[in-house]
């Protein structure tokens, strides 16, 4: 009966052994895994700030947000005429609906947006 204890008391405490590998196996796998995905996003920050370095996005940036231009380059500014307002006519799938949009300066973008869901005023 001891012996039989004893033999109990041993397989026990293996199989706790063999648990707690497993655990620690789950673990490293799923630590591998995160650690792959952390190295793939920074591979895309990588190349983004790569992208981000190249002379063609600075001249692009430049030219759009400090409207910079080459030497000997031509720039056309059109402004929209104040007075002037334009209309587009969209067909709507439902008949005998019609949607207007309305590309005005001078509105503000939430009465563009009521006259658009509610019809002008």
């Amino acid at each position: 009966m001891v012996i039989l204890g004893i033999a109990v008391v041993i397989s026990w405490r293996g199989y706790e052994k063999y648990r707690e590998k497993e655990k620690i196996s789950e673990d490293v796998l799923k630590l591998q895994e995160e650690a792959q995905k952390i190295e793939e996003e920074t591979q895309k920050l990588n190349d983004r700030i790569a992208y981000l370095r190249t002379p063609e996005y600075v001249e692009r940036e430049a030219k759009d947000k400090l409207n910079l231009k080459k030497p000997g380059e031509s720039v056309a500014v059109v402004q929209p005429d104040r007075f002037q307002q334009e209309s587009t006519q969209v067909e709507d799938p439902q008949p005998k609906r019609e949607v207007r949009i309305v590309i005005n300066s001078s509105i503000s973008n939430p009465k563009k947006w009521w006259s658009f869901f509610f019809g002008p005023k």
